[in-house]
């Protein structure tokens, strides 16, 4: 650190000093102060209004009262550097009256319960000028913030309540103490609109939701007739299907008749109890029906696959046993034996039978094939011109 300058110290205090009484003063004289004061005086504020802007005049004066304290403190040390000289060095003195804990504060009442029998019944404490000037400096900030605080409250409350005023009608809130509140208690009206467009918030978002959830609950409804028309286009082809296999394959054949009705009837009471309101007995019982109309799609597309799955083999057996005629029809006469044609006539049998067995015609063409394959076949010879 250099050395102590008496006079550069002096200075910076007195410019800082400056400085505060002119922005004091600046905003003590404001139109937004004298307005505040005013009111205060006149008894026009209540409530929490009359809290904050009481509060902001006793900060003002208590700004002032510090401001005199630091003057008196600043001009002491500057009448000390006047003196200071070659023959009476005052230096240290101003060093004490502007570094050091200088300034005595307003005594404190002890209260008799944290008293000592030797205690006094006051504190009396000092703080260094720049501990003073850093509390200033936050009690300026809340004056400034406060007085704001009410100014706006003031000015923003009608507008902000004849925004608040439409949407409130439609929801049935009640505005009518936040208006009366506007001219006396601006800022308890502003938290009573803040708090009543909180409450139009969360209105407008359970409105939302509810709007969701019916729209799912159509979806749901819709989907399910989805899923029933799908069912009964299901149950038709699956119907045709097994009357066209019908009678030459053997099926365990669904209830054809019941499959949509039983759903469709479920489904209509389901929609009643929608209808009625009451959606918690619907949903529940949307959740069994869509799993027991799955269980019949499930169930109908096994029968139509089992049904595709046996005429498939058919064709399959059939054509392989067309195939190997062919190859028979080019035996040599008198290779064929009495076996070959005895199998033909069998798999002809097996093929017509009704109801058709997969099992046995194809151990009667597999028998077929196996003894045609040693049989030799007449050699092709081109004909001759």
């Amino acid at each position: 650190m250099g050395a102590f300058n008496a006079q550069d110290a002096v200075k910076m205090w007195q410019d800082r000093l400056a400085t505060v009484a002119k922005n004091l003063t600046d905003f003590a004289e404001s139109a937004q102060m004298r307005v505040l004061r005013a009111r205060v005086s006149d008894g026009q504020y209540t409530g929490r209004t009359l809290e904050v802007a009481s509060q902001v005049t006793r900060c003002v004066e208590n700004l002032w009262q510090d401001y005199l304290l630091l003057t008196r403190n600043v001009d002491e040390a500057a009448a000390k550097a006047q003196k200071s000289g070659l023959l009476r060095n005052y230096d240290e003195d101003v060093r004490q009256l502007l570094a050091g804990a200088s300034i005595q504060l307003p005594a404190l009442a002890v209260p008799i319960q944290q008293r000592n029998l030797l205690d006094s019944s006051e504190v009396k404490g000092f703080a260094k000028p720049e501990d003073v000037l850093t509390s200033m400096m936050g009690v300026f900030a809340q004056a400034r913030d406060q007085a704001s605080l009410v100014a706006k409250a003031e000015s923003a409350g009608p507008a902000e309540l004849q925004s608040v005023k439409a949407d409130a009608l439609n929801a049935e809130l009640d505005l009518s103490e936040a208006e009366k509140l506007l001219a006396s208690d601006p800022i308890a009206a502003l938290d009573r609109l803040a708090k009543a467009r909180h409450d139009l918030t969360v209105l407008a978002q359970n409105r939302a939701a509810e709007a969701q959830q019916a729209q799912q609950r159509v979806h749901m409804l819709t989907a399910a007739d989805s899923e029933l028309a799908a069912l009964t286009t299901l149950v038709a082809d699956a119907r045709k299907d097994l009357e066209a296999a019908r009678p030459r394959f053997a099926f365990a054949s669904p209830d054809f008749d019941a499959i949509v009705p039983e759903l469709d009837v479920w489904l209509a009471k389901l929609k009643d109890l929608a209808k009625a309101g009451n959606w918690s007995g619907a949903t529940a019982g949307l959740e069994r029906w869509h799993k027991l109309c799955a269980e019949r799609t499930a169930q109908l597309r096994v029968a139509r696959t089992q049904i595709v799955a046996q005429r498939d083999a058919f064709e399959n057996l059939r054509g392989r046993f067309r195939a190997l005629q062919v190859k028979a029809s080019r035996i040599a006469p008198g290779q064929a034996g009495p076996e070959l044609p005895h199998l033909q006539t069998r798999c002809t049998e097996e093929l017509a039978r009704v109801p058709f067995n997969a099992g046995e015609a194809r151990r009667l063409i597999e028998a077929y094939e196996k003894v045609l394959s040693g049989r030799p076949p007449v050699p092709f010879l081109p004909t001759l011109k």
